[in-house]
């Protein structure tokens, strides 16, 4: 948990210590759902999740480089708290910061899409012969939409591939592959 800290401690200091070289574009909160790739990721049974997430985005190219149907493109950072099943038992949990790169296009004055990919630390509290219990990266990547609704309200969904292993730092390390939905709110950000 220190580690998660830790980088919570350095995104901070890397957006708000800038002197406002950095402005935050958004923040927001979602949910989601995860389920194993094949079934029966664990051995001990089926491994599905439900992500509790927020959102902050900070959009890092100037307006001037948008051309065409490409909009934006943000860096950002989503703090994760996501509760555990395996088979029918929901006593364990992932905690971590998933930091993402996210290019977006418009489609319309209303519908963007975008393309999304992270990695981040977390803690995984499960106890699995395939998984070994503590500090693990999660990455993912996939596409997504995003719709206005008001010029300071947005709904984005989207569905990532995610990978949780802890990087051979210790054994067992077979990792858990996920299909994973997403929806939330983002709220625009007056700078």
């Amino acid at each position: 948990m220190k580690i998660v800290l830790f980088f919570t401690f350095i995104f901070c200091f890397f957006c708000f210590g800038l002197k406002g070289q950095i402005k935050i574009a958004d923040i927001g909160l979602a949910t989601g759902f995860g389920y194993a790739l094949n079934g029966r990721s664990v051995p001990e049974g089926v491994y599905r999740l439900v992500y509790l997430q927020g959102l902050v985005r900070s959009q890092i190219l100037p307006v001037a480089y948008r051309r065409g149907i490409f909009d934006a493109v943000y860096l950002g950072v989503e703090p994760q708290y996501n509760l555990v099943w395996i088979d029918e038992k929901q006593e364990n949990f992932e905690a971590g910061l998933h930091f993402i790169l996210q290019p977006t296009f418009r489609l319309s004055e209303t519908w963007k899409a975008y393309f999304i990919a992270g990695i981040g630390p977390h803690y995984f509290s499960a106890v699995t012969a395939s998984q070994a219990r503590g500090f693990v990266f999660s990455d993912a990547m996939g596409l997504g939409v995003e719709i206005k609704l008001s010029p300071q309200i947005a709904i984005l969904t989207n569905f990532r591939i995610r990978h949780l292993s802890n990087a051979n730092t210790r054994l067992p390390n077979l990792g858990i592959n996920t299909y994973n939905f997403h929806l939330g709110l983002v709220w625009k950000v007056k700078n």
